[in-house]
């Protein structure tokens, strides 16, 4: 499903919404490719490899980004944010019968990505991982230490999460979010975060993360997400903080 471009002002570029479930193949591994980038400079991982190779950090996270999008079955749940020049925009409306959804503009560049699964309905299993490219995603790792570290924390993140669901039943569950760092600052992370909060309210389920490191904790925050649980990546390496918001109208009865 494709969302009319957000009106913006002249001149600027207007913003497309669109589900990944509804875009092919070469798409998702585009936008996997955009969530690596918005990456770069992981506050954990930039410390493991002491910031000398930011653009294998982005590679890692690629490949982790690509893992997830092969390995589910419904991505309904998942969205990219893309920009449009204002007159490329025009141009694809004036295409369209009023009032139909424009079709996805192959083109235009994805500004934000939204990775995030129903839990457990919709999340995918190890083995959909391995074959969604989970050794792949092991041998891109930019030093041993940063596989010693997550081969780690994933079974911890795995058992909090079944824990989370005992106790306050299915939530919605992100995998990856970021923006780009050419579109960072513009409020467009949290537009997307707001269309990701908003499926969730609609289930009246709550939406849990991890989230690495202290500027991206805080971000969430702001969101109205609660901290659970902060986890030790590595002695002296920022935390990664376990986070929860729950849905409008309901606090998991709390």
């Amino acid at each position: 499903m494709s969302h009319p471009p957000v009106a913006a002002s002249k001149g600027r570029a207007t913003q497309e919404l669109v589900q990944l479930s509804s875009v092919d193949g070469a798409t998702r591994m585009a936008a996997a490719e955009a969530w690596g980038r918005s990456m770069h400079n992981d506050p954990i991982v930039t410390f493991l490899t002491n910031g000398t190779c930011p653009d294998r950090v982005s590679r890692f996270f690629r490949s982790f980004a690509a893992m997830c999008l092969r390995a589910g079955t419904d991505l309904s749940d998942s969205w990219m944010l893309r920009l449009q020049d204002p007159a490329e925009a025009q141009a694809s409306e004036d295409l369209h019968a009023p009032g139909s959804d424009p079709s996805p503009s192959p083109s235009a560049p994805i500004a934000a990505v939204c990775i995030g699964f129903e839990y457990p309905r919709a999340y995918p299993s190890d083995w959909q991982m391995l074959r969604g490219g989970l050794l792949g995603m092991l041998t891109s790792a930019p030093s041993w230490s940063t596989i010693s570290v997550f081969s780690r924390l994933v079974p911890t993140f795995e058992a909090r999460k079944a824990e989370f669901k005992k106790a306050h039943g299915p939530f919605y569950y992100i995998a990856c979010f970021g923006t780009v760092p050419e579109s960072q600052g513009q409020g467009l992370g949290s537009e997307l975060l707001q269309k990701a909060l908003q499926r969730a309210d609609q289930l009246g389920i709550p939406t849990y993360l991890e989230a690495n490191g202290a500027a991206s904790a805080a971000f969430y925050r702001r969101h109205g997400f609660q901290d659970l649980e902060e986890l030790a990546a590595a002695p002296g390496a920022p935390c990664v903080v376990r986070m929860a918001r729950w849905p409008r109208g309901g606090a998991g009865g709390q």
